[in-house]
């Protein structure tokens, strides 16, 4: 889900059975996220939001059942996760 400035990017890159990504976006825009997940029944949740700008998230999870949960808020925050 993407609201707010046109200029938000999410990519969601997923191999394997029964994976679960959700991205939300939100602000005044240049957040960028990326999920990247192999295997089985991982679970990946990205939110950058209120009024952020300059954010960047990249969460890879390789195995089965693994669980990640980000929230970004403001601006310029950077994450690796994986």
């Amino acid at each position: 889900r993407q609201t707010g400035a046109a200029r938000d990017f999410a990519l969601v890159k997923q191999l394997g059975d029964r994976n679960l990504a959700d991205v939300a976006q939100s602000g005044t825009g240049d957040n960028v996220g990326y999920v990247i997940q192999g295997g089985t029944a991982n679970r990946a949740t990205l939110s950058q939001t209120t009024h952020g700008e300059g954010n960047g998230a990249v969460l890879t999870q390789f195995g089965t059942g693994n669980q990640v949960a980000l929230t970004q808020n403001g601006a310029d925050n950077q994450a690796l996760l994986t």
